[in-house]
Formats: C-alpha cells, structure tokens, sequence
C-alpha cells in the first residue's frame, strides 16, 4: 500500500485555496468567469444529381466554452472544446460534408484557444482591446459558419477600439478554418 506523502498535502491545500481567496479578495479574474455550453442535433443530406453522388450525414455535437475575467483589469484567456458524434449516416454517402471527420467518423477538438488584452477601465472615454489565437471572428467580410456541428474557428489577431463616440475594428487572419482552406487559393 502506498503512503501518502505530508507534503503532498499541503500543495493541495494551497492549490484548491486559491480559488476561495481570489473570490474573497473580489478579483474579477475568477469571479467574472464564465462556463458555458451548447448541444446540439445536425442533419444534412445532399444529392448531387449531376454526378450522382450523395454526402451527409447526422451528427450530434457538444460545445463548451469558458472563458476567466480579466487578470488586472488588463488580460483574460479563453477557449472553446467540441465533441462530435455520428449518429447515422446513409450507405452509400461519400462524405458527410464537412459534419464528420475526414473518415466520417466523431471528433473531438479543441475548437479555440486565445488570449485578450485590453485597457484598463481607468481610460475614461476610450477602451482598445486586442484578441489573440484562434477564435471565433466575426467582421464585415467574415462570419462564423453555422452549418457545421463546429462553428469554423479562425486564427489570427482581432482588435477593436472606440473613443469619443467612434467605433473601430480590424482583424488579421493567419490560417482559415480547415473546412474554408481549400476554398480559398492566391493567384
């Protein structure tokens, strides 16, 4: 039978203390966190007459999120994990368009991983934040894809800004979402 080292507890007090003393200290980094989640039932079939092929299937899905408050008032992390399951898909289907893996079976993922920072609230009048990692973005020109048990994450920097009344925004993407990247080629 193995002993339980003393020290060993002692390292595991001061590690599950010291959610309850950030919490009685009010610090926003834990006490504004937020868990979330969502489940979810897809089915897509598609017949392609022309070339008389069908792809799609039906898939479950479950998403949960979290994301902590902000450390200092300055930064917070976040991310995002998907489970993916196949619930059915017809015999003869060549793909499941993009619902399931590529050997059309579940998945599980990390969907987002990123990093936010902003400026302190003491900026009376102006407030800039910059987000940056994978993540859901959402612009003019980009928008998150809504037809697929994940959304379409994509990675990059995404920064916003508003002072006196205007509101500014700007996103750089560096890799597009696996499902868009063979859409998209640069001549």
């Amino acid at each position: 039978m193995t002993r339980l080292k003393p020290y060993l507890l002692s390292y595991a007090v001061a590690l599950f203390s010291v959610p309850v003393i950030a919490s009685d200290s009010y610090d926003s980094f834990i006490s504004d966190a937020k868990i979330d989640g969502k489940v979810q039932s897809l089915f897509f079939d598609d017949e392609n007459t022309t070339d008389n092929i069908n792809k799609g299937a039906w898939t479950g899905a479950v998403w949960l999120n979290a994301e902590t408050g902000y450390l200092a008032d300055v930064v917070s992390v976040g991310g995002s994990a998907y489970r993916v399951a196949k619930l059915d898909m017809k015999h003869g289907n060549a793909t499941s368009s993009n619902l399931l893996n590529a050997d059309n079976e579940g998945f599980g993922k990390i969907g987002q991983i990123w990093v936010d920072f902003k400026l302190p609230d003491s900026y009376e009048g102006l407030s800039a934040d910059v987000k940056i990692g994978r993540q859901l973005l959402e612009t003019g020109l980009v928008t998150i894809s809504g037809s697929r048990s994940v959304p379409s994450a994509w990675q990059g920097v995404d920064a916003s800004v508003a002072m006196d009344g205007f509101k500014g925004k700007i996103a750089w993407l560096m890799k597009f979402p696996e499902e868009l990247s063979q859409a998209f080629t640069l001549l």
